[in-house]
């Protein structure tokens, strides 16, 4: 359902302020559809989800430094790991994602990309994945089963941008892993949220 809504929002968005003709329009467009598109679809998914973010989600973002510096570093770690695979097995020539597009915006949209990944996809990508879907699958059949399914549902999430590209939907699909191992080790949804963060952080700024 989050999918379908960014994806409706996202096309609207594009629709009303694409211009073919002009890429840096076209980019902007981009940026501005990304960002509505998170903000709007996840604020849904809160309001419709209310019971869970309050009995559930708010209580388990409990801090710890060890953890919080533990899963800081791993983010930053992992996210450099990919790049150098990446090096090794590179894109498909041509391959552009929408993110990178729309990067190459105007510098205040630029700045609505930047918290899009750094802040919204990440909080909000593991409330859903790590949080509602994860709990649910575990009370329903068990850990492992909560770690592979979340981690499967979150990949394809994401593949509509890198299907063609094997090494970015099998890191995304660790990272997936490494995340409900963090969730479920740590007892806290905190620690999570700032791998992921750090992890998107450090392929924005170190690619």
């Amino acid at each position: 359902m989050v999918f379908l809504l960014m994806l409706v929002i996202a096309t609207a968005v594009l629709a009303v302020s694409n211009d073919p003709a002009s890429e840096t329009v076209t980019a902007n467009a981009t940026a501005l559809a990304i960002f509505i598109s998170l903000a709007a679809s996840y604020l849904i998914l809160v309001i419709i989800s209310k019971h869970y973010w309050h009995q559930q989600f708010l209580p388990s973002l409990g801090f710890s430094p060890s953890w919080l510096l533990g899963s800081l570093i791993l983010g930053v770690v992992f996210a450099l790991l990919i790049q150098q695979l990446q090096k090794q097995f590179p894109a498909p020539t041509g391959l552009k994602t929408s993110m990178q597009l729309a990067l190459s915006s105007d510098d205040w949209l630029k700045v609505l990309v930047y918290f899009s990944a750094i802040g919204l996809a990440p909080f909000f990508e593991e409330y859903l994945f790590r949080g509602i879907v994860f709990d649910s699958f575990k009370q329903q059949w068990g850990l492992l089963m909560a770690v592979l399914l979340s981690a499967f549902i979150f990949t394809l999430f994401h593949l509509f941008e890198y299907y063609h590209y094997w090494l970015a939907w099998l890191a995304i699909f660790s990272l997936a892993i490494i995340l409900a191992i963090v969730r479920y080790k740590s007892e806290s949804m905190l620690n999570p949220i700032i791998l992921h963060a750090a992890y998107n952080t450090t392929l924005l700024f170190h690619s």
